[in-house]
C-alpha cells in the first residue's frame, strides 16, 4: 500500500481519520494512530514488522538506560555507544550483506532513532514515554520516506488538543498538500521516472547529450519523489 494507491487514498485514509476523530483522550488517540500506523508498515512487506519493532524496542531501552545514568558520564557514554552500534550494525546488515530485500525506510527511522539518542544523552529530552516513542518512530506519513523528525516537536504537535477536532482550514490545508505531493509523484516524477529507466537501460550506447538528459531526469525524479 503506497501514497498513491486506491487502497491507501481510498480505504485507509479515511478510516484513520475518523477513527482519530471520534478518539476524545489524547491517549486513545495516539493508540489509534500507532495501530494504524503498524498496520500501513505491515502493508509494505509484513515480514518487515518484526525487525522495525525490535528497533523501536532496543532504541527506548536504551534511551531509558541513557536516563538513568544521567550522573554516570562514562556508564552513559558506554550505553550511546551500544546504541549507535546497534543502529549502524542494523543498517548495514541489511543494506550491505547482499539481502535481496531490507526493511522499507530503514534508513529513515535509523537515523531517526540516531539522532533521538543523541538528544538524550545531551539531556534535550527529560522523559520518554513509550506511546510518544513508538509513534515518533512509527508514523506512517513519513516513516517510508522522511522527513527525519524531532522527538520534541512531534510530541508537542500530537498533543495539541485542537488536532483531534475536525477542522475546515486544517483539512483544507492537509487536502491541498495531499493533492500537491500526489501531482509531483504521479505526474511528474512517474513521468521522469520512465525517461530514466529508458536511459540506465541503453547506457552503453547514449549520446553525450543523451547521458546529460537522463542523468537529470534522475535528478529531477528524485526530488519530486522526495518532496
Amino acid at each position: 500500500m503506497t501514497f498513491n494507491s486506491f487502497n491507501f487514498l481510498c480505504l485507509f485514509l479515511p478510516v484513520v481519520l475518523f477513527g482519530y476523530f471520534c478518539c476524545r483522550q489524547a491517549r486513545s488517540a495516539k493508540l489509534w494512530l500507532l495501530a494504524a500506523s503498524l498496520v500501513f508498515y505491515a502493508s509494505l512487506d509484513v515480514r518487515h514488522l518484526p525487525l522495525f519493532v525490535l528497533s523501536m524496542a532496543v532504541n527506548y531501552g536504551i534511551s531509558l538506560a541513557l536516563l538513568r545514568t544521567s550522573g554516570l558520564p562514562v556508564r552513559r557514554k558506554q550505553w550511546l555507544i551500544a546504541g549507535l552500534m546497534f543502529n549502524v550494525g542494523l543498517l548495514a546488515a541489511c543494506k550491505y550483506t547482499g539481502a535481496a530485500a531490507f526493511p522499507l525506510g530503514i534508513s529513515f527511522f535509523t537515523i531517526q532513532e540516531i539522532a533521538f539518542l543523541v538528544d538524550v544523552y545531551q539531556d534535550l529530552i527529560p522523559q520518554v514515554r513509550p506511546l510518544d516513542f513508538a509513534l515518533f518512530v512509527a508514523w506512517f506519513p513519513r516513516v517510508i520516506s522522511g522527513p527525519i523528525l524531532d522527538y520534541r516537536e512531534t510530541v508537542q504537535e500530537l498533543e495539541r488538543p485542537d488536532l483531534s477536532r475536525p477542522d475546515e482550514r486544517n483539512l483544507a490545508a492537509g487536502l491541498m498538500l495531499l493533492f500537491m505531493g500526489l501531482g509531483k509523484k504521479v505526474l511528474i516524477a512517474d513521468t521522469l521516472a520512465r525517461w530514466t529507466n529508458a536511459g540506465f537501460t541503453a547506457a552503453s550506447s547514449l549520446t553525450l547529450l543523451e547521458a546529460w538528459v537522463t542523468a537529470l531526469c534522475f535528478t529531477f525524479q528524485i526530488y519530486f519523489d522526495f518532496s
